[in-house]
């Protein structure tokens, strides 16, 4: 249906020879990947590591399911490890295309590979058609007091549907109880900030930032489990700290 309501905008876009867009090295928002296939143009999630070479699933554009990043490939084999009571477990990968080791590092290697299979680190849950659903990275995971598993990058989602908000990262933190708790490092959308507020952003104080976005981040949790709410927020006035490939660096305040 996009591609014949959409024809002129896409040509007008420069995209009307763009039939297929294939997404990988990060999470894709579902609202991005449905707008664009609402255009006319098929794009869909790929999933893998520099250790597999690097690709072990894509979704076929026949057959999205957003939110997946699809199942994999006929070289590779995957399966979930110690899965809870929710199906989420973490992802092994097992074919031909997957790295024999680290080189002169055999303490890594036996880490990553293990009877034949690649422990990749990303905690995900397999659908009943062979989709694969990442939902976090087992090292970020957040255990709260009640024992409930939180996926820190399933908050960060949530949280970055504010239009204020340009950057999240979710991690946990000890509280004064002793148990961890969900805190957030954000950084905001400042130009927004200025036309909402008023004022430049020399002049927007520490104090406007959190009584402007409190209520919103507070909304925004309001639609999660008691269990996912942030009790803790840092706000930046500068970009969180990105790797070589642009990935937020996940370093934790002391």
């Amino acid at each position: 249906m996009g591609g014949v309501l959409f024809a002129a905008l896409r040509r007008k876009a420069g995209l009307d020879s763009v039939e297929l867009m294939i997404s990988g090295g990060a999470p894709l928002p579902v609202d991005t990947s449905k707008a664009i296939n609402l255009l006319g143009i098929s794009f869909v999630e790929g999933y893998g590591l520099t250790e597999t070479s690097p690709v072990v699933s894509l979704s076929p554009a026949e057959k999205i399911k957003y939110g997946s990043v699809g199942p994999a490939l006929d070289n590779a084999e995957v399966k979930l490890y110690a899965a809870d009571s929710h199906g989420i477990g973490e992802l092994l990968v097992r074919g031909p295309m997957t790295t024999p080791g680290y080189e002169g590092n055999p303490e890594a290697t036996a880490k990553l590979l293990r009877d034949g299979w690649l422990y990749t680190g990303d905690l995900a849950r397999i659908d009943s058609d062979g989709y694969i659903y990442i939902v976090g990275r087992k090292k970020n995971l957040i255990v709260s007091a009640a024992g409930k598993n939180i996926y820190p990058e399933e908050i960060e989602a949530g949280l970055l549907t504010s239009p204020f908000l340009i950057e999240a990262m979710v991690y946990g933190r000890m509280g004064s109880g002793g148990r961890e708790e969900v805190a957030a490092m954000i950084y905001p959308d400042f130009d927004r900030l200025e036309m909402r507020l008023g004022k430049g952003r020399a002049d927007i104080t520490d104090d406007d930032i959190k009584a402007f976005l409190d209520p919103e981040i507070k909304a925004i949790c309001g639609r999660m489990a008691d269990f996912k709410r942030i009790k803790h927020i840092i706000y930046l006035r500068h970009e969180l700290e990105k790797t070589s490939t642009r990935k937020i660096k996940r370093s934790v305040p002391t």
